[in-house]
């Protein structure tokens, strides 16, 4: 009850969505194997436990039961969820359904995105479905300038939000940064990145630095010792 109790509060729909939650899985209930998930979701009371699972989620409206082609698999579709970034015109809640707009981004790595945003002339935000930390930050353009953290902001989904400010952007950055297009809106490349990740390349180039060092000095005294070497044997051979 507790499990299906997430999906029946009035604002879950909108907290899937916000999630990035496209499909819901049942699994399958492989007793004969001894790979019983459902034992441990109240299967130790209930033998039909799964079909419960089913029957319950069956009436949830948000949620269209889809067909994959797996004889056993049920899965259900969210149609409505949000992309893993998006814009919306005012702050995203839960309690509400907020417009939406899907943007052009590019993975890069677990902590920095690309992202694209053209004809960009009102105030809006950019959500990205990632539990809230300060140290997300928006660079803008190739150089490491970074939008004012003020603009950076957990929504009531426990996501972040950033409010992107046209104007903000041409006060506050070279234009090299930005193209402002004659009806006054402007094209911009942003990076999302995760700050936290420069200390560990600092430590990558300081470590790589060291070992380089270390290395070298092996090296020279290597060379060094067997240059002395060498000289000393012809010093005796010389002798005798």
């Amino acid at each position: 009850d507790r499990v299906i109790d997430v999906f029946k509060k009035n604002f879950s729909n909108q907290l899937f969505d916000n999630s990035s939650i496209k499909y819901i899985i049942i699994p399958l209930q492989d007793k004969a194997n001894d790979d019983d998930f459902f034992i441990f979701y109240g299967g130790d009371q209930n033998p039909n436990i799964r079909q419960w699972y089913v029957n319950q989620m069956d009436k949830v409206s948000w949620l269209k039961k889809i067909n994959i082609g797996a004889k056993d698999l049920v899965v259900y579709e969210n149609k409505n969820y949000r992309d893993y970034i998006y814009m919306t015109g005012g702050l995203e809640t839960i309690y509400k359904n907020v417009s939406f707009k899907n943007v052009n981004w590019q993975f890069i790595n677990s902590t920095e995105y690309k992202i694209s945003l053209k004809n960009l002339k009102e105030n809006t935000y950019l959500n990205f479905s990632e539990k809230y930390h300060p140290d997300w930050s928006l660079r803008v353009g190739s150089f490491k300038w970074f939008i004012d953290n003020k603009y950076h902001l957990e929504n009531d989904a426990k996501f972040n939000s950033f409010l992107i400010e046209p104007e903000y952007i041409k006060k506050n950055f070279d234009k090299s940064n930005y193209k402002e297009n004659p009806n006054g809106s402007i094209d911009v490349e942003l990076t999302l990145y995760f700050k936290p990740q420069s200390y560990f390349y600092l430590g990558l180039i300081i470590s790589g630095v060291t070992l380089l060092v270390c290395l070298g000095y092996l090296g020279w005294n290597f060379a060094r010792r067997r240059k002395v070497k060498s000289v000393l044997n012809f010093k005796e051979v010389k002798e005798n």
